[in-house]
């Protein structure tokens, strides 16, 4: 939906510069606020992608580890380029707290340092990593 409403950007306005009441005023979105969603939606691309990559046939627990530690570089990166941002802050602080909240899970599980170990490609270079 975010994606449509960005694409329709242009027809949304001239819909509000020409049909819209004035009751109707608080409903439209600033520059600022059209610019925030076009930083979420670049920020949720990323991890559409990394999610679709895990939906995959060929895609094993062993790649769980891996995706997850892409994710919280993606966090990371987007916390230091949105750090003036409040709302976008506190959307990125709550996203964090919830990929670490199942990144410590996998901490408890041996199943998942057990396919990286036993992948040929990774063996213990990950895990030796941290």
């Amino acid at each position: 939906m975010l994606e449509i409403a960005l694409l329709l950007h242009k027809a949304i306005e001239e819909y509000f510069e020409s049909w819209a009441e004035t009751e109707y005023d608080n409903d439209r979105l600033s520059d600022d606020e059209w610019t925030q969603l076009r930083h979420i939606k670049g920020f949720l691309e990323l991890l559409k992608q990394s999610t679709k990559a895990l939906e995959s046939p060929n895609a094993g627990l062993d790649r769980v580890l891996p995706a997850m530690d892409f994710i919280l570089a993606h966090f990371k990166k987007a916390k230091v380029t949105f750090i003036d941002d409040e709302k976008l802050r506190q959307m990125l602080n709550s996203g964090w707290a919830k990929i670490e909240k199942y990144y410590g899970k996998s901490d408890k599980s041996p199943a998942y340092t057990a396919t990286i170990v036993l992948n040929p490609s990774r063996k213990w270079q990950y895990i030796d990593r941290f």
